[in-house]
This record gives C-alpha cells, structure tokens and sequence, in this order.
C-alpha cells in the first residue's frame, strides 16, 4: 500500500512538475520574443535620429526601453539563453511561480509592443508628440 501511495504520489509530483516546467518554457519563448522586438525598436529607433524634430520623442521612448530594462526579469529555464542577447538588463531573479512569471513575461512583451506600435507612428508621422 505504501508503495502505490509513493508511486502516486511520485507520478502527481512529476505531472506538476511538466506542467510548470512548461510554463516556464512558454515564459522564456514569450521573453525571446521581447528581445527580438527590442531589436526591431532599437532599429528603428536609429533610423528616427536622421530626424531632429523627433529627438524629445525618442529620448522618452528610449527612457521607456531602459526602465523595461531595468524591470526585466530572468526565466529560470532561459538564463543560459538570455545572456547571450546583446542588450542589458538588471538580470534580476524573481522567487514566482511558473504562472506568475508567464504572466510578467507577458506584460514586459506588451509593453515593448506598445513602444514599437508608437515608433511606428512616428515613423509615418501620425503622432509626433510621443
């Protein structure tokens, strides 16, 4: 009886496991692809400064991009991968759960969204006063 009780016991633990082990693999895709739109803004960004009339904006943009930076917190399973990536960040570790770090890998990915669908604007002229 002990020995199906373990092996219960063995095989819950491993299905919990799985599960936040695949949690935090969805967490590092989602944070490789912030570091991949970071490449996009950070493009286009130097394209923009051939504009001065636009050097306020992108200096607010880019105090944006380094306090996203500085709030950027490393996925346990991605530390291996994330160094390798050419911009700084605090390289802080968080104690979260698995669904608590997905969700913060999603809001730092939406918010550098939010900064590139602004720089497109700038970049067509729609909103200069970013």
């Amino acid at each position: 009886m002990k020995t199906v009780l373990f092996l219960t016991g063995m095989m819950l633990a491993l299905s919990c496991s799985q599960k936040e082990n695949a949690l935090l693999k969805k967490a590092a895709a989602i944070q490789q692809e912030s570091f991949s739109v970071l490449d996009n803004i950070q493009a286009t960004i130097q394209s923009l400064r051939k504009n001065p009339a636009l050097i306020d904006s992108i200096a607010k943009i880019e105090r944006e991009i380094a306090k996203w930076e500085n709030e950027m917190v490393d996925v346990p399973v991605n530390e291996s991968t994330h160094h390798q990536h050419k911009h700084f960040h605090s390289h802080k570790v968080v104690e979260l759960t698995p669904d608590q770090m997905l969700s913060v890998q999603q809001e730092l990915r939406q918010q550098l969204t939010d900064i590139q669908t602004r720089l497109k604007k700038l970049q067509t002229g729609y909103d200069k006063s970013i």
